[in-house]
């Protein structure tokens, strides 16, 4: 009788012990897959840790300088190209009123 209370207690100890099954343990697989999909801002920021570590803080500072100058020149051109598409269109439409007056 008190070795079955025992084991049954022992039972009951290891079940409390025993870490407990994911709710969703069918995708990801993988424990970096997990750790990737959900905490992207903490995985995103390992990685810019370890490539720190790994390449060198100065070739990361370049490249972030070389990315930021990108920007600015896409956003620049970008800004080229609307301001040249609306000059168009208000050539186009003094043209539309010139001629409709008879001016031309």
């Amino acid at each position: 009788m008190l070795c079955r209370q025992l084991q049954a207690q022992r039972q009951l100890i290891t079940q409390q012990l025993s870490p407990t099954p994911e709710v969703n343990s069918g995708y990801p697989r993988s424990m970096t897959m997990r750790f990737l999909t959900r905490q992207p801002g903490l995985a995103t920021s390992l990685f810019g840790e370890l490539a720190t570590l790994l390449i060198g803080a100065r070739f990361i500072k370049s490249i972030i300088s070389v990315m930021t100058l990108a920007k600015i020149v896409r956003s620049a051109s970008t800004s080229k190209s609307k301001a040249a598409l609306s000059s168009d269109i208000t050539d186009t439409a003094g043209r539309n009123n010139i001629l409709n007056r008879g001016i031309l």
